[in-house]
This record gives structure tokens, C-alpha cells and sequence, in this order.
């Protein structure tokens, strides 16, 4: 997955910061791919304004998935198109899974 990722400052660290796919924490780029974004998959953040510190522009015109383990911040601020509670590990695991049973599928038909 080519996905630029953009962190929080309290989750600042969570994501190598020296990977190409790193974005950042806040600035223009990181405005940048919010507002260029369809799909937004939010992990670990309540998305509330005072802890997340950026707006999602035209959210209504995103899909937002949400992962949280606090089913209360789903849907506070901005419309989830999918929520996922739990940890982000309840996230990535079966994205992984996906993933590799992708790659799996395109070596067996030689692509």
C-alpha cells in the first residue's frame, strides 16, 4: 500500500519518520493530502478538533474509516462510513492479511 500516512504529535513516533510515506504532523503538506484524500482511514484518533489538530476538509465527500477502542468518539465529529473498535492491531492485522492474499493472487497469475 502507496498510502501517505499523517500523524497526531501524541502519536508522533508511531510510523518511522524517515519513511518516503511519512507526511507529517501538521503543515501544508499535511493539508495538502487531507484535502486530496477520498478515503481517510483514521487509526487510534478521536478526530476530535483539540486532539487530532487538523480539519478534515469536505469530510462529507470522504470515506472515513475509524478505528478507535472508544466507540464514543465514532461519528462525533465527522460521519464514519465504517468504525472498527478496538486497537489498531484489530485494524492492520486483517489489512495485512488482505494485502498478502493479494499479492498471493497476482504471483499465481504471473503479475
Amino acid at each position: 500500500m502507496n498510502t501517505p500516512v499523517v500523524s497526531t504529535l501524541k502519536a508522533k513516533g508511531a510510523f518511522p519518520e524517515d519513511n518516503p510515506l511519512f507526511v507529517g504532523v501538521r503543515g501544508d503538506q499535511v493539508n495538502h493530502y487531507l484535502e486530496k484524500c477520498d478515503l481517510l482511514f483514521a487509526v487510534g484518533s478521536s478526530l476530535s478538533p483539540g486532539r487530532f489538530s487538523h480539519g478534515i476538509p469536505n469530510a462529507l465527500k470522504k470515506t472515513i474509516v475509524h478505528c478507535t477502542i472508544d466507540e464514543l468518539h465514532v461519528n462525533k465529529v465527522y460521519p464514519t462510513a465504517q468504525a472498527v473498535i478496538g486497537t489498531p492491531n484489530s485494524l492492520y492485522r486483517p489489512l495485512l492479511q488482505m494485502r498478502r492474499a493479494r499479492e498471493v493472487g497476482l504471483q499465481e497469475r504471473g503479475g
